[in-house]
């Protein structure tokens, strides 16, 4: 949605989301200005040419962008514009795009979360309120739109609707879909064979477990921040290292079977914020910004792909 044009951030930016096609900027007074395919517009609205200033949010501190959704934090309230897929707008019409709104029935939000069907917001007294397309990890109840669905004990999360990771209040890191180390357990008589894009099959635990999250082990230190690609996961401790992990493949019976790796420390210290970006991960480090992914390498001996590449310059988020 819109071209892919250069714009200059204005000189006041205090924070920035952004993608090949547009960027936000929120300004030292906590207004937000947004170009190309992030203007909140209207579906049948011409794209927008330069800097937008948003109407209606004002004394933004934070955004967040992910799946073509901006969301802003601005005096406790949650507002977010832009593709409602799977809900994540908090409106009854996925997959339609909407200008800014602010999301109904919250006031105490002290931080934002984004993922493919799913957005949330912790609260000022811990735990999550989350709408649109529930999560695999959140179990097997329906949810319904536009109601606000409350989890407990969590206090953030990273992913798409099928796969990723939630940081718990007592600061364990849960994996679920491909992130879970029970996706891979056969548990029933009657397993579920998946396929995978590059048509390699395998048989995974019953649906039941698999639609919850399991806790990730060998992670050392505090975790305060976690991010999650479709495969890979990483995770900020308090002390600044990076930990990450992903699913792999091992070679059993002549076949090649998926599994998850375990815990990697990729960057021992210095790294501030951690988040998705495209197929892979991005950290930034007191020595600037580092990106990873997945190579894909074949291990007879164990999960395999366990080398993460380091790119100096982010993937883009299409394409």
């Amino acid at each position: 949605r819109g071209r892919r044009d250069e714009v200059a951030a204005p000189a006041s930016t205090q924070a920035a989301v952004g993608r090949s096609t547009g960027a936000c900027f929120v300004d030292t007074q906590g207004d937000v200005t947004c170009s190309g395919a992030l203007v909140p517009t209207g579906p049948l609205d011409a794209p927008a040419e330069g800097l937008v200033p948003v109407a209606r949010v004002h004394g933004v501190t934070s955004l967040v962008h992910a799946f073509g959704t901006t969301c802003a934090l601005a005096g406790g309230e949650g507002w977010c514009w832009g593709s409602n897929q799977g809900g994540r707008l908090g409106v009854p019409a996925p997959d339609s795009f909407h200008p800014s709104a602010r999301i109904a029935g919250i006031d105490d939000a002290a931080a934002l979360f984004v993922t493919s069907g799913t957005a949330c917001v912790r609260r000022s007294a811990g735990g999550l309120a989350c709408w649109g397309e529930q999560l695999a990890g959140f179990g097997d109840a329906p949810w319904a739109l536009p109601a606000l669905h409350a989890i407990a004990g969590v206090d953030a999360v990273s992913g798409q609707t099928s796969s990723g990771v939630l940081l718990t209040a007592s600061g364990a890191v849960r994996g679920f879909g491909e992130l879970s180390p029970a996706y891979y357990v056969q548990t029933s008589a009657a397993p579920v064979v998946m396929e995978d894009e590059d048509l390699h099959t395998w048989t995974v635990g019953d649906v039941v477990q698999n639609a919850t999250s399991t806790e990730i082990p060998g992670i050392a230190g505090r975790v305060v921040e976690v991010a999650a690609a479709r495969t890979l996961a990483c995770v900020r401790t308090s002390d600044g290292a990076l930990d990450c992990f992903h699913r792999g493949e091992v070679r059993r019976d002549g076949a090649l079977v998926p599994a998850l790796s375990s815990v990697t420390r990729v960057v021992e210290a210095g790294v501030t914020r951690v988040a998705p970006l495209g197929p892979g991960i991005c950290a930034q480090t007191t020595r600037g910004m580092r990106c990873y992914g997945v190579i894909r390498e074949v291990d007879a001996n164990g999960p395999s792909g366990g080398i993460l590449r380091v790119r100096d310059e982010p993937w883009p988020l299409e394409g």
